[in-house]
């Protein structure tokens, strides 16, 4: 419970706790500490009972799999002790909190799981929205944000005003894709149980998600909101809405392609691209994400067989030589292999699998929430690493965990 409440607000404890005390690498551990005194507790308890406690069905299976094989290619591969320790960190330690939420299911129900993840979300929504509005960078500076440890003001490019607001999480990207879980479930109670009150907190949360300006929340986001209105509506109004979503999409393809003012035109690049198009070649990040990505396909069909945990993604710039694929499944291809990419993939898609089946028998909104949000997540992190944060991983693998206990 701690762990779902606190990890929200993770970047800011960090940033400041640090501050305070000069030991920034320590407060940051506080959750693999947590995590470690939980995996543990957990093999107590196997060989005190004898037994792994959990169902050992094949979404478990799968889950223990990934843990052993990714060990087995990371010591073949002698990595490195303190990139293995990150990739554990980053890949592994969510694995084990899915597992061990399981023992623990039966003392949650949805309704209590909904508080722990909406209640957070609200509060990072609002303060996100004090971010761009009301507190100036400077203030942030004061409570030790800097280019050392969370930049106190992010901007979408220097050509535009436009503060990306990360709120209490690492950063703009992290935010936006946490928040697509507790703001898609509060959409859900707010159609399909007529609870108006949360009305106003998703507004909030969109608004939060918006100003984030990261595009692969932005898509993320739509495609869990997509789905939820899909299964939302009966059968002949599927139709409609799917009518409805083409005509916006040709609308906005026709006014981008048929405007021709250049300062509206700069303005769509720099929020599409972080950047702009100039003589047909683009200048902004996305032209280092085109490398990045090129680099990572060359990279995984070189070692099919994986590289090690902590050889890519975020936890590599604990390796020797950083490398970021801007793709959370090359990330995985590089790491663990392509075996070890379908054993991920694999893992996934019986959740999801399990999810819809839970919610069309039992309509409750938690099911919904978690079925979307993962295939928004799913589709982010082709454009990002994003489970590599640890806010989201955690409050989203232990969620899907405790989901498995109860059957409300």
């Amino acid at each position: 419970m701690i762990l779902l409440v606190v990890m929200p607000f993770h970047g800011l404890i960090s940033v400041f706790g640090g501050h305070i005390t000069g030991k920034m690498t320590l407060i940051q551990a506080w959750k693999e500490i947590i995590g470690l005194i939980i995996a543990g507790a957990y093999a107590l308890l196997i060989i005190k009972k004898r037994s792994l406690i959990i169902k050992l069905d094949m979404v478990n299976i799968i889950a223990f799999l990934i843990i052993i094989f990714s060990l087995v290619v990371s010591l073949t591969n002698k990595v490195e002790t303190k990139s293995l320790l990150f990739g554990l960190k980053t890949n592994i330690e969510p694995l084990v909190l899915f597992l061990t939420a399981q023992i623990v299911s039966n003392h949650f129900n949805s309704k209590k799981l909904t508080y722990l993840l909406i209640v957070p979300a609200i509060a990072v929504s609002a303060l996100g929205l004090v971010q761009a509005f009301i507190v100036p960078s400077s203030f942030l500076s004061n409570l030790g944000y800097s280019a050392l440890t969370i930049n106190p003001l992010q901007l979408v490019d220097p050509a535009l005003k436009a503060i990306r607001i990360f709120s209490t999480l690492g950063g703009p990207n992290q935010l936006g894709a946490y928040l697509i879980l507790p703001t898609s479930l509060m959409l859900i109670l707010s159609i399909k149980k007529r609870q108006y009150m949360f009305i106003l907190p998703f507004i909030l949360g969109c608004a939060a998600i918006y100003l984030t300006y990261s595009r692969s929340a932005w898509i993320g986001f739509t495609a869990s909101l997509f789905v939820i209105l899909f299964l939302l509506l009966k059968s002949k109004a599927r139709y409609i809405f799917l009518f409805t979503i083409f005509l916006v999409l040709a609308g906005t393809l026709v006014f981008i392609k048929t405007n021709t003012k250049p300062e509206i035109m700069n303005k769509i690049q720099y929020y599409l691209l972080h950047g702009r198009i100039f003589e047909n070649r683009i200048e902004g990040s996305d032209q280092n994400r085109f490398k990045a990505l090129a680099n990572g396909v060359k990279l995984a069909g070189q070692n099919p067989f994986g590289r090690g945990l902590g050889s890519a993604g975020p936890a590599s710039f604990k390796a020797p030589q950083a490398l970021i694929t801007e793709n959370w499944y090359l990330q995985i291809a590089i790491e663990v292999g392509i075996a070890g990419l379908v054993l991920f993939i694999g893992f996934f898609i019986l959740n999801l699998k399990e999810l819809y089946l839970k919610f069309k028998n039992s309509q409750a909104p938690l099911f919904l929430a978690l079925f979307a949000g993962l295939i928004g997540l799913s589709i982010a992190n082709l454009f990002l690493h994003s489970w590599a944060d640890s806010s989201l991983a955690t409050i989203f693998y232990i969620s899907l965990g405790l989901s498995r206990g109860f059957k409300k």
